[in-house]
């Protein structure tokens, strides 16, 4: 992964994706959420709507994260697989 930006992409690193999702699941004291229906509207796109609607999966959407949310994850990536 770390490859492919690097070289192809030519950028310094590469996005991590789902963070959000492992960050919330390691470390959820730096994450707040909320329920809210989630659903697809006609174009696919996933919306959360903070209005419940009856039929529709309830799901957890980030509305913020701990300042420090960003350090904790800098400091995790860069650690050496051994120290984790």
């Amino acid at each position: 992964w770390s490859w492919f930006w690097t070289t192809l992409v030519r950028e310094e690193g590469g996005p991590v994706f789902d963070l959000l999702a492992v960050l919330s699941a390691i470390k959820p004291q730096l994450v707040r959420t909320e329920a809210r229906s989630a659903h697809l509207d006609p174009d696919g796109n996933l919306l959360a709507s903070k209005q419940s609607s009856p039929g529709k999966p309830r799901v957890q959407f980030c509305t913020a994260m701990h300042p420090t949310a960003k350090e904790f994850v800098l400091r995790r990536l860069q650690r050496c697989p051994a120290e984790s």
